[in-house]
């Protein structure tokens, strides 16, 4: 798994994209995001979120140790579990995205699992049973049972899955009605480049990453750290 998910990538598509007919009648958006799951083989998704990655990984690499490491980012109490369903009821869904990683903790043991569908705000659906060793039929009102949010720190998984987005959608959608990177395309590639350069810039930082250390260094005399923007006329501002 990339430091974002597919899921991600198609909600940054299906939310902002609309198109219109020969008659000027607009498509529904949902419409959009259901072409793009149609259209993009889960081959090409990968594809696309890995070229983001490494991309992020270039770039970060001068201040942090690189790939970036998963953390923990946030524990949600556990309501119920169904084991025929494979689904698990908790307090917020809202965080989780599909293809996410999550840890079932009971303090003394942990399993790891993979979201395969959120049917409600309060319902997580998996990949796998749980072992034995989390025997949550038996568990109500789940005392000590937590299930923790895992994945890469913020906002790593919003600038890959915009870095993917916007070059599936140059690919796949403009192109073929113009051979020229559409203007949606860099407009992310624009908001990754600005989250980016504010993690490169120390704006924000990265939670639980190991930041690299050099021997008899004077960080004062060096630029800050940039990437370059695509637009030759928004200058060196960040």
């Amino acid at each position: 798994m990339g430091y974002s998910t597919r899921s991600q990538v198609e909600t940054i598509l299906a939310s902002a994209l609309t198109r219109g007919t020969n008659s000027d009648m607009p498509v529904e958006i949902i419409n959009v995001g259901r072409q793009v799951r149609d259209t993009v083989l889960p081959e090409a998704f990968t594809q696309y979120i890995r070229w983001a990655d490494e991309t992020i990984d270039s770039a970060l690499s001068v201040i942090y140790k690189v790939p970036l490491r998963r953390v923990t980012k946030g524990e949600f109490e556990i309501f119920g579990w169904n084991q025929l369903t494979l689904s698990m009821i908790i307090e917020d869904t809202t965080r989780f995205y599909e293809g996410d990683m999550v840890n079932v903790s009971d303090r003394t043991a942990n399993e790891k699992n993979i979201i395969t569908e959120i049917t409600t705000e309060n319902t997580l659906v998996f990949l796998n049973n749980f072992t034995p060793t989390f025997n949550l039929s038996l568990i109500p009102p789940f005392t000590d049972t937590v299930v923790q949010r895992v994945g890469y720190p913020d906002p790593v998984p919003l600038i890959s899955a915009r870095l993917a987005a916007a070059n599936l959608y140059d690919k796949y959608f403009s192109a073929q009605s113009s051979p020229n990177m559409s203007d949606y395309g860099t407009e992310l590639r624009k908001q990754a480049e600005m989250d980016l350069n504010n993690v490169l810039n120390g704006r924000s930082r990265l939670m639980g990453q190991k930041l690299l250390g050099r021997r008899f260094f004077n960080p004062t005399t060096l630029d800050r750290n940039e990437i370059g923007g695509g637009d030759k006329n928004r200058g060196n501002s960040l």
